[in-house]
């Protein structure tokens, strides 16, 4: 049986018979012999089956059945018929989203639109099914192997950037998901120097395609700059295997790309993202770079650059390269491209990155309230989900935060860390928990809280740090933050790292906001007997907190018995016994430099 497929530039043929136990199939340009491939099964039955199961791949890839023997190469063969549309990759009902947006809790508006995925034919819907018997190991890790083959569907053009889960390293991009979409995603930069940058310094790139995969790339290669670059490639010092494969990259983007870069270049640029994963070459304007349908596996990807005479050994070398990321401001734009992520609920920003010691989330900022029209499902934000690895928290900026707010609306949960930061106004009629964290805390930035306005906010926390870096707040400006209408509906506060800790606990002693408090938490501070001091002449008051959290502090030996007995509920955890002979001289906090 013969089948064909013809479409742009594409005019290919596969073959298959039945021999016995064994198949055969034979694949290659129409008008050339093509090559063959034999298998031999257990039985006639697992060979009718292994018949179908090809056949069934190439109808839907778009092969129509054009005869039981094979054409010969001088015969033109008949025009086939138009093959019929395949069902989309993206498929989406935005009344069924409303509805989940409406009520995320809701398990059954979820289903729903499971259902509808799958019969259209969308592999969201597929992952969807997987993943609805949460703790189930076997669904768990087919679900897990799904992401994995599918990455360029699930993550778009992020997936370039993903690491397996069973390799050890830095992460660029990590996901976790709900019933067949991201529910959380964290990017970060990572790797040190990316491929694109290697590119403009002249520098060898890791592998040709990790470059086009990379989003800097995908702006130059829709400019048309891209393939002038390819024509020069093989002036790096590549191995000579190598240099081969990129001659042979660069003749098939010349032969097949050119009417497809004036129609649709930014599909172009999709397009090549996923052959850099081997996973999704789709049509696109005029051309088509292979006639892979949308769930196409690897070994139908090696089969069809085969059959274009191409050396299936570069995808290969491809997978083994994971782009660079230099700065977490280059992935944000391309969240609106990631179809995943339509529902996103969190997103987490980690290592900035930068160069120069430039470690600031500035550009990224920029970038989120750029794209925020297409987020407007997201509850959780964190900026600066960094370590000690990756810069020291004095070192980094945050830059201004003052237009997430409004770019923001319906966040309930902001998290804001980094060493200097500016905070603006602060209005957000949603907003249920913020917390600041830094080495040291200007006073402005305290200010700009103390003055916000965020009628359902119930859970703050602040981190004023230390004067050596940074921390300019006094006294009477934590004094001015107690009295403030901020904490009106606050049930769950933290002032924490705090050189004035004892003072600050003298404080709410005295305030009203301490009656209205379920937890409280005045951890990594300067907190010595005057701390115990305070809460047990105020015992009243204060036990009525569920929580007091004390951890991390220099409060003297024997300090958590004289607590507990007041706060049933103490988190007492690790003193700092060093420091007990220093406390009059030198004011303690955990995190500074």
């Amino acid at each position: 049986m013969r089948y064909e497929f013809r479409e742009g530039t594409s005019s290919k043929f596969w073959e298959v018979k039945i021999d016995g136990t064994s198949v055969t199939t034979t694949w290659g340009r129409i008008g050339t012999p093509g090559q063959s491939k034999t298998k031999t099964f257990v039985d006639a039955a697992a060979a009718k089956r292994e018949h179908d199961t090809l056949v069934g791949e190439k109808t839907r890839k778009g092969y129509l059945l054009v005869g039981g023997a094979a054409v010969p190469a001088e015969k033109k063969a008949a025009k086939p018929k138009t093959a019929a549309p395949t069902k989309p990759v993206d498929a989406r009902d935005e009344k069924l989203e409303s509805a989940i947006l409406a009520d995320r809790s809701s398990d059954k508006a979820w289903l729903v639109y499971a259902d509808f995925l799958q019969d259209q034919g969308d592999p969201r819907g597929e992952l969807a099914a997987l993943q609805s018997t949460p703790g189930d190991a076997k669904l768990t890790k087919a679900a897990n192997k799904l992401l994995w083959d599918r990455r360029s569907i699930f993550f778009g053009p992020l997936a370039p950037m993903l690491r397996p889960l069973s390799e050890k390293g830095w992460r660029a991009v990590t996901a976790t998901w709900r019933y067949g979409f991201m529910d959380t995603l964290r990017l970060s930069a990572a790797g040190g120097e990316s491929s694109t940058s290697m590119i403009k310094k002249g520098k060898k790139p890791n592998v040709l395609l990790a470059s086009l995969g990379h989003p800097a790339a995908a702006e130059e290669f829709a400019s048309r700059k891209l393939p002038e670059r390819f024509k020069a490639m093989p002036t790096y010092s590549y191995d000579a295997k190598f240099d081969k494969h990129c001659t042979l990259f660069k003749r098939h983007v010349e032969e097949k790309l050119p009417k497809a870069l004036d129609n649709a270049a930014h599909k172009v640029v999709d397009k090549l993202q996923d052959v850099a994963l081997y996973a999704l070459p789709v049509k696109a304007g005029g051309g088509v770079l292979s006639g892979f349908h949308a769930s196409a596996t690897l070994e139908e990807v090696r089969a069809s650059f085969e059959a274009d005479g191409f050396d299936v050994t570069l995808i290969d070398e491809i997978h083994s390269s994971i782009p660079d990321v230099d700065e977490v401001a280059e992935l944000v734009p391309l969240i609106p491209k990631v179809a995943s992520a339509r529902l996103l609920r969190e997103l987490t920003l980690g290592s900035a990155g930068g160069d120069g010691g430039d470690f600031s989330f500035a550009s990224a900022i920029k970038a989120l309230i750029k794209i925020a029209p297409s987020l407007q499902s997201l509850e959780r934000l964190f900026i600066g989900d960094f370590t000690y690895e990756d810069s020291e928290i004095s070192w980094s900026s945050l830059g201004n935060a003052g237009g997430l707010y409004a770019a923001f609306p319906n966040l309930k949960s902001l998290t804001l860390r980094a060493g200097k930061m500016t905070l603006g106004t602060i209005a957000h009629e949603q907003l249920e928990s913020l917390e600041v964290i830094t080495g040291g805390l200007a006073r402005q930035s305290l200010d700009s809280i103390a003055k916000a306005k965020l009628p359902k906010l119930s859970s703050l926390s602040v981190w004023t740090g230390d004067g050596d870096y940074g921390g300019t707040c006094r006294q009477q400006d934590l004094e001015a933050l107690l009295e403030s209408p901020v904490l009106a509906n606050v049930k769950h506060l933290g002032i924490k790292n705090c050189e004035f800790g004892d003072e600050v606990v003298a404080l709410l002693a005295k305030s009203k906001v301490l009656a209205r408090l379920e937890t409280l938490d005045v951890s990594k501070s300067h907190l010595t007997q005057k701390t115990v001091d305070s809460i047990t002449a105020n015992a009243k008051v204060f036990s009525k907190l569920k929580k007091l959290d004390v951890s991390d502090s220099i409060l003297p030996k024997g300090s958590d018995k004289k607590l507990k007995a007041v706060v049933s509920g103490l988190e007492y955890g690790k003193q700092e016994p060093q420091w007990w002979g220093l406390a009059e001289e030198m004011r303690y906090v955990s995190l500074g430099e």
